[in-house]
């Protein structure tokens, strides 16, 4: 099997910096899209598996750009410094919370060395594939990891947010929450706001003709970027990893390009 990845990012329509990293495998990007085919019967595949992450670093702060980017470097770094047997879920979900917590730590380090960036900070979400057949997904805030398979598309991660939970539940739409920006506010990110906490789901599995979907809240956000349906749709059209990342990023400048744009589409071809 392959596992064909491919990564964008763009500032948007409004802000003047781009404040977003991606990582595919131990590449840490921004100005440049990425692409990388993974073997998963290569040696490579079989000591580390693949890891991929967006990172949004904090809008409006002096550190949002160097927060993203510090964090993504932290965390390949950690990730690829070891060489892993095959792990259960439970065991490679401990070692990417060990990876995480080291990526964190470096950037609380990093920005506490100057007074202009203490109060820089950064989501993250990110996926781990690993052989035989296990994923991991983590996240820190409310950028998001999305599933989709043949017409089926559902989220992989909740929004740390004060009604994330109720928008995931259904209790609440989207858009309702859109209505009040308070509602939005982050409960937890890496630096300035709640804590730093990472969320991790280790009992999920790949398989041929899944996709995978990385993207941050300027791909996302309802409201000001994509809706669901939109992703969903724009996936089923477009089969090529590259060419979907373009078309996303492009759709999300349509709507409007409110905030710094990223994603990394990941496709599993048996």
């Amino acid at each position: 099997m392959k596992i064909q990845i491919a990564g964008l990012s763009h500032p948007g329509n409004v802000r003047d910096s781009n404040d977003d990293h991606f990582s595919i495998g131990q590449a840490v990007s921004q100005k440049t899209s990425l692409h990388q085919t993974v073997e998963t019967t290569s040696a490579e595949f079989e000591r580390h598996g693949v890891l991929l992450a967006v990172a949004d670093g904090m809008g409006g702060y002096a550190g949002g750009e160097i927060a993203s980017r510090t964090f993504l470097e932290a965390l390949t770094k950690t990730f690829y410094s070891k060489t892993l047997p095959r792990l259960s879920g439970a065991d490679a979900g401990e070692f990417l919370r060990y990876c995480l917590n080291m990526a964190c730590d470096a950037v609380i380090n990093r920005l506490n060395k100057k007074r202009e960036l203490e109060e820089g900070g950064t989501t993250v979400a990110g996926l781990a594939l690993f052989a035989p057949d296990v994923a991991i997904v983590f996240h820190i805030g409310d950028s998001r990891v999305l599933r989709i398979n043949g017409r089926f598309m559902r989220p992989l991660t909740v929004d740390h947010t004060l009604v994330g939970a109720e928008v995931a539940s259904g209790q609440m739409t989207e858009e309702e929450a859109m209505l009040d920006p308070e509602m939005r506010a982050l409960t937890r990110s890496v630096g300035v706001v709640g804590t730093n906490d990472p969320e991790i789901n280790h009992e999920l599995f790949w398989a041929p003709n899944d996709r995978f979907i990385l993207c941050t809240d300027g791909l996302h956000g309802v409201g000001r970027s994509l809706n669901a349906q939109e992703i969903r749709e724009a996936s089923m059209e477009e089969l090529d990893t590259a060419l979907l990342t373009q078309k996303l990023v492009s759709m999300a400048l349509t709507k409007g390009g409110q905030d710094n744009i990223t994603c990394v589409v990941v496709q599993i071809s048996g």
